[in-house]
């Protein structure tokens, strides 16, 4: 206690206490398990609470000025709530638009020392069937025109430079343009996926069905 005292002293955020909290308890336990003392005391206290906050993200008429003209990539981000590399891991294969959803198969990351490569989704959840309102549908169907027109891989990724996978920092860079261009606040790529819930509230779509 006298330690997280001190710790908020010095203006520490509670999640830093709770981690040291966490690591402390792990130390203790093996050093209780081999011997080293005799109980853990940090059983002995609660662990310090996180406050949670809620992640910015764009207001419904925000959404739409930057929505107006804008590709198909920022559809995805805004109205599906797929995240970056879920979205720049997407295929072509992984597109029904017959029945209007999409599958949630793979992801592109950034490996230190490698570079970009494909992965699977860390989670069962992350791995996913998302349904595509109309209003997206209808661009998925032009980007496909315009993919198939221009000699492009009928399996290939939906968003990509001449064939090859846009890095993060340019989707990124790409992002932060369009938001400027639009005359909305700058909020962080990964928190757009946030925005999903007021534009499908705004819509009417029921709660439970905003969750999922």
């Amino acid at each position: 206690r006298t330690l997280y005292a001190a710790m908020r002293k010095d203006k520490k955020s509670e999640a830093t206490i709770r981690q040291t909290h966490a690591i402390l308890h792990r130390a203790l336990k093996v050093a209780q398990r081999e011997g080293k003392v005799s109980r853990n005391v940090a059983d002995l206290i609660d662990p310090p609470k996180t406050e949670k906050r809620k992640r910015a993200g764009l207001t419904a008429t925000q959404a739409r000025k930057v929505l107006k003209d804008a590709p198909l990539r920022w559809y995805v981000a805004l109205c599906l709530g797929l995240r970056q590399g879920e979205a720049l891991g997407l295929r072509w294969s992984d597109v029904n638009m017959d029945e209007g959803w999409l599958m949630v198969e793979q992801t592109l990351v950034r490996v230190p020392g490698e570079g970009l490569r494909f992965d699977t989704p860390k989670s069962r959840s992350s791995r996913r069937m998302v349904p595509i309102p109309t209003v997206v549908l209808s661009r998925f169907k032009v980007t496909w025109a315009e993919h198939l027109a221009a000699g492009g891989d009928p399996n290939g990724l939906v968003f990509h430079r001449d064939g090859m996978p846009v890095g993060h920092r340019a989707d990124w860079q790409a992002w932060s343009d369009l938001l400027e261009a639009a005359g909305v606040p700058h909020i962080a790529l990964h928190a757009a996926r946030n925005t999903t819930a007021s534009l499908l509230e705004a819509a009417g779509v029921p709660a439970r069905l905003v969750m999922e």
